[in-house]
């Protein structure tokens, strides 16, 4: 009877390992394939300020594609520049194409980078007192800090009594002036 256990039992062992060598091949007959994007689509429009970044949605379907590795380019790096991610962010105002392209599929977003608008002109001094031919040079602050056009134009509303140079005033003659600067 021990015997025949043992028979029993080595039998037993032998179609386990069969079994295991058996399921073993079936699993090298499985491929796993990749699942290709059908569809792929971004953000149509984005309109961002110089200065200022934002990211590019996307749509990818079917949704278990295994393919996500999106590569993105700008048709004007002097208007804006894209990352990795999608992230476009604006360096001149101005308009250009983003493409995003996903294996043999393309998708591309018109940008619009607006410039950033100054808001404000503080000078350094006000009712200066001058004499004939002294020279002094006041300077103009700007807000935002990051305005995207930061030059400005001045003017005096006499240039008989004094002529203004970026900010240099030269005192020409007895009388007063108003001395303007503004944003171009």
């Amino acid at each position: 009877n021990v015997k025949k256990e043992m028979v029993k039992d080595e039998k037993k062992k032998e179609k386990i390992i069969q079994e295991k060598k058996r399921q073993e091949k079936e699993a090298e007959k499985v491929k796993v394939t990749d699942i290709k994007p059908s569809k792929f689509t971004t953000s149509n429009n984005l309109t961002i300020q110089a200065g200022k970044s934002s990211l590019i949605n996307t749509v990818i379907e079917p949704k278990n594609t295994t393919d996500k590795n999106i590569k993105w380019s700008s048709s004007n790096e002097d208007i804006a520049i894209v990352n990795s991610d999608g992230i476009v962010t604006g360096v001149n105002a101005g308009n250009c194409i983003i493409t995003a392209t996903l294996g043999n599929l393309t998708s591309t977003t018109n940008v619009n980078v607006s410039e950033i608008k100054v808001t404000g002109i503080d000078v350094n001094m006000s009712n200066i007192n001058m004499n004939i031919g002294d020279t002094i040079v006041v300077k103009a602050s700007i807000s935002p800090v990051t305005a995207t056009n930061t030059d400005v134009i001045w003017s005096s509303s006499d240039t008989n009594v004094i002529k203004v140079n970026n900010g240099r005033l030269l005192a020409l003659k007895e009388g007063a002036s108003i001395v303007k600067v503004v944003s171009k």
